[in-house]
């Protein structure tokens, strides 16, 4: 039944593909209609964009903020630039690499589930954090409990919001960045005045508990097909289609979600369809019994010893042993399944590592691999590095806060022009990958001069950050295609992560070895300026794409007449 909002119970979508015919029956129509589900494109998808928006105001910023949340404890035990960088980048590792298992643990327990327990583990690892006294505690509880809560919270949004969302999917995005930026702005001068007031261990307990608020925004993702809207579209006749798909893209670059060139066996195998079995919700599934016979209850039995003679005592005791070995096989089986369940979670995340034979999806990769380890670890630096050019932590918070304003402005920006035809997203993140690179360098050589130059030089640099950060998601969907989402933000977040180990730590070398903060900020520079050429290389990965899919297709098409 089609209820008033456009949305369809699932228990009915069968009715969605039916087909409407004139009631001559005109046999020299063209096409026939029919229905079709669709995203809402709107409707509770605002309420999604509102809970991944709280998500990423709160959790995020935990990356860019490290540098001012700790300083004060990792000056006081003495840690060096190099253990430094291995906490910072450790966090990033895990988060990134949780990132890759979302998807699969999504469609084994659902994706709300999933949002809800990573921010709570978030906010619990950050409030611990107020009991470290050492680097080795901090690592464990930030590193590696915060890092598994924030990749599992923040990775869940993007690929939802993507379903929800079809022509508006750039606007959902850009609140999804604005979120990220605004996080960051508003946070760190807050952090900085938390430790002013109540000390490092104070201002760790206020900050986890600001991030248990994010629990609101994970209880908001419901599962995109309640909300599926049921449209007219229209049929082409049999071989109207061509043999070839066509790019869906009226951009000229890259390709839409027909013309992917990458097949991913295991998200075809995996892939749920929206069925007339399925309840649009919990409340309309109906329970069932299973078919392993029940033992009957002797609980509330009003039987006693003495009406019973020894053979009725002897069933008794039988059941008992009955029930205790039922017992024994239900834990049994409970822990056959969960193991069942981190079998199928591994496998499939490491199926999703499939996408990387398309070159379009390497080059992707690795310019998020690379300008993400840059930023995040130029951003990490700039405390450490102000401080140790005689500036104040508060001068480089504001500096951190200014360059979050610029993020945030140029994210939406670039993330709302993305739905028009005439935007190109290749050359406008190009564009932010110069204005980065230079303005690093920049940053670099007037580290020593007046503070607000520095400022001005950072808000710069926030707005290459914000044009690269709100595209690298659309540039998933436009080079990759919806259907292979899934697999390539995994893919992208497992190889940031990977970087992260290597990039981070090695700039932290560089550091401990030079004793200049502005020779590691010149190497991070020069990974940034890397990706840049990537993507003049990304014509020639889309061209080699669309040949092997014509070779596969026309092999399909001469395997029938060979067997023939």
């Amino acid at each position: 039944m089609t209820d008033t909002s456009g949305t369809i119970n699932r228990g009915n979508v069968e009715d969605a593909h039916t087909t409407a015919r004139g009631a001559g029956g005109d046999e020299n129509k063209e096409s026939e209609e029919s229905w079709e589900l669709r995203p809402p494109d709107g409707g509770w998808g605002w309420m999604v964009v509102l809970g991944c928006f709280l998500i990423t105001v709160l959790i995020p910023m935990l990356a860019p903020c490290f540098g001012i949340l700790f300083a004060g404890l990792l000056g006081q035990t003495g840690t060096s630039s190099t253990e430094v960088a291995w906490i910072f980048n450790t966090f990033m590792l895990v988060w990134k690499l949780m990132v890759l298992v979302v998807g699969p643990m999504g469609e084994e327990v659902g994706i709300r589930k999933v949002a809800f327990t990573g921010t709570l583990l978030a906010a619990v690892a950050v409030m611990l954090c107020s009991l470290a006294n050492s680097t080795v505690s901090l690592f464990f509880l930030f590193s590696i409990a915060g890092g598994i809560g924030g990749g599992l919270s923040v990775g869940a949004c993007f690929p939802t919001l993507a379903k929800y969302f079809d022509r508006h999917r750039g606007l959902a995005n850009a609140f999804l960045m604005a979120g990220i930026s605004a996080g960051q702005f508003i946070n760190a001068p807050l952090i900085r005045y938390l430790q002013d007031e109540y000390t490092y261990k104070g201002a760790s307990l206020i900050v986890g508990a600001i991030i248990l608020h994010a629990c609101l925004g994970a209880a908001l993702m419901q599962p995109v097909e309640w909300h599926m809207k049921r449209v007219r579209c229209t049929v082409p006749p049999e071989g109207a289609h061509p043999l070839l798909s066509q790019p869906s893209s009226s951009r000229g670059e890259g390709v839409g979600e027909q013309d992917s060139g990458v097949s991913l066996d295991s998200n075809q195998e995996n892939a749920v369809s929206v069925d007339a079995a399925t309840p649009r919700r919990p409340s309309d599934v109906h329970l069932i019994n299973n078919s392993h016979p029940s033992l009957p209850s002797c609980k509330h039995s009003t039987l006693t010893l003495a009406s019973m003679d020894s053979e009725n005592l002897a069933a008794i005791t039988s059941t008992d042993e009955c029930i205790q070995e039922d017992e024994e096989a239900e834990k049994d089986c409970c822990v056959r399944a969960v193991w069942s369940l981190v079998v199928r979670v591994v496998t499939n995340s490491l199926c999703d590592l499939k996408i990387l034979r398309s070159p379009r999806a390497l080059i992707i990769a690795l310019i998020g691999a690379l300008t993400l380890n840059s930023h995040f670890n130029i951003i990490m630096l700039v405390p450490f590095a102000m401080k140790a050019a005689g500036h104040s932590l508060s001068a480089a918070a504001w500096c951190v806060s200014v360059s979050a304003v610029t993020n945030t402005i140029s994210r939406i920006l670039v993330s709302t022009l993305s739905d028009y035809s005439w935007f190109s997203i290749k050359y406008f993140y190009m564009s932010g990958i110069f204005v980065l690179f230079s303005a690093t360098i920049v940053w670099s050589l007037i580290l020593k001069g007046e503070l607000v130059w520095l400022v001005v030089t950072m808000g710069v640099w926030g707005i290459g950050v914000g044009i690269i950060m709100g595209l690298h998601n659309i540039a998933m969907v436009e080079y990759l295609g919806l259907d292979n989402l899934r697999a390539m933000f995994g893919t992208n977040s497992a190889m940031v992560g990977i970087g992260f180990i290597i990039i981070g730590p090695l700039a932290g070398v560089i550091r401990d070895v030079s004793k200049s903060y502005a020779i590691s900020l010149w190497f991070l520079a020069a990974i940034i300026f890397i990706t840049f050429l990537l993507w003049v290389a990304m014509p020639a990965a889309v061209a080699y794409d669309r040949r092997r899919e014509a070779e596969l297709q026309s092999d399909k098409e001469l395997q029938p007449a060979l067997s023939g």
